[in-house]
């Protein structure tokens, strides 16, 4: 195994292609959370500079950078696409700061994970594909231009503030996929909402402190991975925390979060923290006891998808905040457990009867991504996700319809448009479809579907595929690239290019 003793340059100095992982490495550096993308930013600027290839940098901080092409006469145009920021996301007890320290990577046999952390590869491995196909003077390609899109995991702000008349290119290539040999070609619309829920507080309350923690899930990303079943620690929280209050224990809610673990709208939740005040010291007891329960139901209910659920009482957890009164606290827990989570419908077509369920394709989903107790107000952020739009709109009418019932208010965040399979196949489809690449749809949502539907508007058509290395556990400190799957990836990204 090789550690993060070694620099991220000497553990991939032997790998190939070379110049991907050495991209990759140097990206790696470069602190590039999401709402952070200014040093990544100035680093590609600064690419093209050394390089003198043609870039601007737009007022929303996306970058492109052109290439003229090479080997051919070729004046179709191709654009290479992938997003700059990365989930920032570590294993509790991390020290690590993203907006400071470089990530770390740590080599196992065929993967490469990062020490404690995100490893950022999503979508990392496409920065580092693109910048290789630039920096290579040996490659043929048509016309490129390189668009760094920010902020792709939190709201895909970059990709919705490009305007049609900034790309010339007929073919985008997204380097967003994560399964080598299977191409993306069509993606789940998707919005995130913000439920505000104002609580009031019983000030001058006094008690002994305690602190719940719901953790030891999985987690992952909430398109991609929601139909694996994995317990949200959200709603588990409430289910807990619900139950102890109906069988007459004791106690205030100071506060509600995720805790020290950084949380996202398409990150399914991976744990949860309840600041507690009892009105006498013994009320921890019965809690403590209940605790070792609902963790025995809590695993045997996901003893599959979640089996690691671990749920904690401990004594302290100050200083804390005045309690919320009960009927706030009631109020929402059972807006956690009413949110509709999970798949919402799985999709219907001729084929789906004859499908095994692992490979149903996911029509509609819901994601209670985060949950923060403020001062005046909880705030649940959801992120919806659909491919037939009447199903999305009803999944979050269904959410507005819980927001009033419970005294909340709704407030659309973000939209992002899907994208449709194209009939008939595009060439840049066929070309991969060519090589062996299985053509799917996903349930995620891709910034295809921002920039497709733009040129759409513009009266123009982009013939679109998304395709990339494997790359496991996205959005959760478990993230790691299968070394081998690059190779191949970028062979066949390279000939595609050629052939275009």
């Amino acid at each position: 195994m090789g550690g993060t003793g070694e620099s991220n340059r000497e553990l991939v100095k032997d790998l190939a292609p070379s110049a991907f992982f050495r991209f990759f490495a140097e990206i790696a550096d470069i602190p590039r959370a999401s709402g952070n993308c200014g040093a990544m930013g100035d680093y590609l600027v600064a690419f093209a500079e050394a390089r003198n290839l043609g870039h601007v940098r737009d007022a929303a901080g996306n970058v492109i950078v052109r290439a003229k092409a090479r080997g051919t006469a070729s004046t179709s145009g191709v654009i290479l696409q992938a997003h700059q920021d990365m989930v920032a996301n570590k294993i509790p007890g991390s020290g690590h700061d993203f907006a400071r320290d470089p990530i770390r990577f740590v080599r196992e046999g065929d993967w490469l994970r990062a020490d404690g952390t995100t490893l950022g590869a999503d979508n990392g491995a496409g920065l580092a594909a693109i910048l290789a196909i630039l920096d290579a003077a040996d490659l043929v390609h048509p016309p490129l231009e390189a668009l760094f899109t920010v902020d792709e995991e939190t709201a895909m702000t970059g990709a919705l503030a490009v305007r049609a008349h900034q790309l010339r290119g007929e073919t985008l290539i997204n380097l967003d996929s994560e399964d080598y040999g299977v191409a993306l070609v069509s993606s789940a619309a998707g919005a995130t909402h913000s439920l505000r829920l104002p609580v009031l507080r019983a000030g001058g309350a006094e008690g002994p402190l305690g602190r719940v923690v719901i953790g030891g899930l999985k987690g992952g990303h909430s398109g991609t991975e929601i139909a694996r079943g994995r317990a949200n620690a959200f709603v588990l929280m409430a289910r807990f925390l619900a139950d102890a209050a109906a069988r007459g224990v004791g106690f205030g809610l100071c506060a509600f979060d995720g805790g020290p673990v950084p949380v996202a709208d398409n990150a399914i939740p991976s744990r949860a923290e309840a600041v507690l005040m009892f009105d006498t010291e013994r009320r921890a007891e019965p809690l403590g006891r209940l605790a070792s329960e609902w963790e025995t139901v809590f695993r045997n209910e996901y003893r599959v998808a979640d089996s690691g659920i671990r749920v904690s009482v401990a004594a302290g957890g100050g200083p804390a905040p005045a309690p919320i009164r009960a009927k706030s606290r009631d109020r929402l827990l059972a807006a956690i457990r009413l949110m509709p989570f999970g798949v919402v419908r799985f999709a219907r077509d001729g084929e789906a009867e004859k499908k095994p369920y692992r490979d149903l394709l996911v029509e509609t989903s819901n994601n209670l991504g985060s949950a923060r107790l403020e001062t005046d107000a909880a705030i649940l952020r959801t992120l919806t996700r659909g491919s037939v739009r009447s199903r999305l709109e009803e999944t979050t009418g269904r959410i507005e319809t819980l927001a009033k019932l419970v005294g909340g208010a709704l407030r659309k965040e973000n939209h992002f448009p899907g994208w449709e399979t194209a009939h008939p196949r595009g060439r840049v489809q066929r070309l991969f479809a060519d090589k062996g690449w299985k053509l799917v749809g996903v349930h995620a949502g891709l910034e295809c579907g921002v920039l497709v539907e733009e040129l759409r508007r513009a009266g123009r058509t982009l013939d679109a595929i998304s395709v990339g290395p494997d790359i496991a556990g996205g959005h959760t400190p478990e993230e790691r690239l299968r070394i081998g799957s690059v190779e191949p990836f970028w062979r066949d990204l390279v000939a595609t290019l050629a052939e275009l």
